[in-house]
């Protein structure tokens, strides 16, 4: 029993040492602490309620075979001192592992608040750059559109194809269009 508690223990220290080496930001990790320390609890509980239980045989054997009335009420009494004493070490794993639970569910909660505060502001630089790229594109602006309606209509006819329409929408060559039909009008 002692041995498995030493083992348990090292692979505590251990996963404590990694904790503190670095900031955990994958709930995973944090899930198997939370793991390794209810086995450490539950194993240091093992060993207590072990060793009352060892002492409890001991004296419902000593109470069977003892003869004196002062001596069997004085074992009672150990007994149900021991008894109590299981009982309080019993609450006190319960408390400890609800203890355990409450501080890693509070450490994912705030993992998974940090990456959706991170998804927030992502989200609202795309917005903000979408809006931006509104602003600068020119065919937003209808003054812009007006200047290109002009520029058609004043264009010479000989050109053989017109690639106006297929990359219109796109601000760079619209804005360069417009330029080299402007410069073809001078």
């Amino acid at each position: 029993m002692k041995k498995i508690f030493l083992l348990v223990s090292i692979f505590y220290f251990s996963f404590s040492c990694a904790k503190e080496k670095s900031i955990n930001e994958d709930p995973n990790i944090i899930i198997n602490e939370m793991y390794s320390e209810i086995m450490i609890s539950r194993t240091k509980f093992f060993d207590r309620s072990g060793q009352i239980n060892i002492r409890l045989k001991e004296i419902n054997s000593s109470l069977l075979e003892e003869k004196d009335l002062a001596k069997k009420v004085d074992f009672l009494i150990e007994k149900d001192v021991l008894k109590t004493k299981l009982k309080d070490a019993e609450n006190d794993a319960e408390n400890d592992i609800s203890k355990i639970r409450y501080i890693k569910g509070l450490q994912i909660i705030r993992i998974l608040y940090g990456k959706v505060l991170g998804l927030d502001h992502h989200f609202a630089s795309v917005r903000t750059f979408s809006e931006i790229s509104k602003i600068s594109n020119p065919n937003q602006y209808p003054e812009f559109e007006k200047v290109q309606e002009l520029v058609k209509n004043k264009r010479d006819k000989k050109v053989s194809f017109d690639l106006t329409n297929v990359l219109g929408s796109n601000p760079l060559v619209s804005v360069l269009i417009l330029l080299q039909e402007c410069w073809f009008l001078i």
